[in-house]
């Protein structure tokens, strides 16, 4: 593993990217979406089809809450968006700490498997568009 030090305004950086990823998984934890709902989508309201992000903000929820079926139920990508929270905030947060950037070729991992992970949201979202539409 090779170890490439950092200067202060790029810790600075990772440190406040890292404080909005980890808040918004903590935030996402506590908040309660039955008493504070967002409203209703747009896209629902004109079409009654579900948007690719339909149940997600509730998914992501319950996932903070460690509830995985309910969590799973209103929308699969939920989770591995709040995993992606805390995983990208903790390794953001430990370089700001630590001073160095662990590896060079993360960020390369890590844009290659954030666009797996859209093109894989997408296909959801369009499969289950289609699954309302034929049935």
């Amino acid at each position: 593993m090779k170890l490439i030090s950092i200067n202060i305004p790029a810790r600075l950086k990772r440190a406040g990217v890292a404080f909005i990823l980890l808040g918004a998984a903590i935030y996402a934890s506590i908040w309660n979406p039955q008493a504070h709902p967002i409203g209703n989508c747009l896209f629902n309201d004109w079409t009654g089809l579900p948007c690719l992000t339909c149940g997600l903000s509730r998914s992501i929820a319950a996932t903070g809450r460690l509830q995985f079926a309910q969590a799973f139920t209103h929308h699969p990508f939920g989770i591995i968006l709040w995993s992606i929270l805390i995983i990208v905030g903790s390794w953001l947060m430990f370089e700001a700490f630590r001073g160095k950037i662990i590896s060079t070729n993360s960020a390369d991992y890590l844009r290659n498997t954030l666009w797996l992970i859209i093109l894989l949201w997408i296909g959801f979202g369009f499969g289950r568009l289609g699954w309302y539409i034929f049935n």
